[in-house]
């Protein structure tokens, strides 16, 4: 018989793995399903599986539909114990949900993070594709296929915000200022099983945290770079500034969508919808620093560049809210 009986949310991503073996093992230690969290339709003749409850998601609405199950759930079950999400992305032993679970038994303040290091490199990977892929999971922080929530967790830091969306790390973030303890273990499989236990501190997930801003910084520098380059020639060579301004903005543009698309935002809707949304913004963007620059020569008289780059940080902040909300959403 389990020590102790916990709620839990499944996440099912992929329709090919054999979830139901996980379902089930999560079911013998103890866990009472509370709902699938589901992309695609739960194809088994499971009666016990088909009873529960299945919430349909889209990559557009994940964040808001996982929100929604942990605030109402924690009000339904009351969270007695600790509160568990697993997911089918990853394959995940008894042995290391046993250990994981008797970790939580044992200390029920903290938070539990599983995440199953595989690797998709292939022979005709090299150096410089491994390490790309390397930087970026870095960058993008763990993803963990098992997250155990202590009751805290939930009742006093939140994860439904006012936004109606959920985030991993901006809540872990919510949860260590408020002094829960949070531990990441991560099972090697490429290494025999190795397995290492770690201590995620306030500085990794504030890091975690702003990822997105990070990497949209760093689109936005080389993007920038591009851009006012092309634009310095073309008033060495006799360009007006309209001229000039658009020559470097198209040059700019196919850079800086190229990074926002692949390495940043990474989109589920169209390319082409996002694509004209961004050209949108750049004509939009660019208009306001072409009219600050032309007002601006006739009040200081400097280099256009010069001020080109102040109305380039000053629609910086804004470049990144629209980016992020309305075009790469």
């Amino acid at each position: 018989m389990p020590e102790q009986s916990f709620p839990f949310i499944f996440i099912h991503l992929n329709q090919s793995c054999d979830f139901i073996s996980l379902f089930n093992s999560l079911v013998k230690l103890g866990g009472i399903p509370v709902a699938f969290l589901s992309a695609e339709p739960v194809r088994t003749e499971n009666e016990f599986i088909r009873s529960v409850p299945v919430v349909p998601f889209s990559g557009n609405n994940f964040q808001e539909a996982l929100g929604n199950l942990l605030f109402h759930s924690e009000k339904n079950t009351g969270l007695e114990s600790f509160f568990v999400i697993c997911s089918d992305d990853a394959v995940i032993s008894d042995s290391e949900l046993n250990e994981q679970l008797a970790s939580a038994r044992k200390n029920p303040q903290a938070f539990y993070l599983l995440e199953i290091l595989t690797t998709q490199e292939s022979v005709e990977d090299n150096g410089i594709v491994r390490m790309i892929r390397w930087i970026r999971r870095k960058l993008e922080g763990p993803k963990a296929s098992l997250w155990i929530i202590p009751p805290q967790a939930i009742t006093s830091a939140n994860p439904y915000s006012e936004d109606k969306k959920f985030s991993l790390f901006p809540w872990l973030l919510k949860c260590e200022r408020q002094g829960i303890p949070i531990f990441l273990t991560q099972v090697n499989r490429k290494n025999d099983g190795a397995v290492a236990v770690n201590s995620l501190r306030r500085i990794n997930l504030l890091f975690y945290t702003l990822n997105t801003f990070l990497r949209y910084s760093g689109s936005s520098v080389l993007s920038f770079l591009v851009d006012n380059t092309v634009f310095f020639l073309g008033i060495q060579i006799g360009f007006g500034n309209l001229l000039a301004l658009v020559t470097g903005r198209v040059a700019s543009l196919l850079v800086n969508y190229f990074l926002l698309k692949s390495v940043v935002f990474k989109p589920k809707n169209g390319t082409k919808r996002s694509f004209a949304k961004y050209v949108g913004l750049v004509i939009f963007s660019g208009s306001i620093v072409w009219s600050l620059i032309t007002i601006g020569e006739k009040i200081i008289p400097i280099h256009p560049i010069f001020l080109k780059l102040a109305a380039e940080l000053g629609m910086f902040f804004f470049n990144y809210y629209v980016s992020k909300t309305f075009i790469f959403n």
